[in-house]
């Protein structure tokens, strides 16, 4: 959805929708739909959302890796 940060935005948030009612909250694929979240909420310059969503990607990967894997990693980018 290049350039349409409004409907990418609808779909990440529907994937989170869905992976939490099929997966929990607790697993790698919602917190990297949360980092992409994140980034689309930095390119609106909507930088608040966008750091509250970081932190709750690095927690959830930090609490599920160790840190030093690369997807903890990742998130400190």
């Amino acid at each position: 959805f290049k350039g349409n940060t409004e409907q990418s935005e609808t779909h990440f948030i529907a994937a989170l929708d869905t992976l939490r009612q099929y997966m929990g909250e607790h697993n790698a694929a919602y917190g990297t739909v949360e980092a992409q979240l994140a980034n689309l909420y930095h390119q609106q310059g909507d930088y608040e959302r966008a750091v509250g969503m970081h932190q709750l990607a690095l927690d959830l990967r930090k609490d599920i890796f160790d840190e030093l894997h690369p997807q903890y990693g990742q998130s400190l980018n």
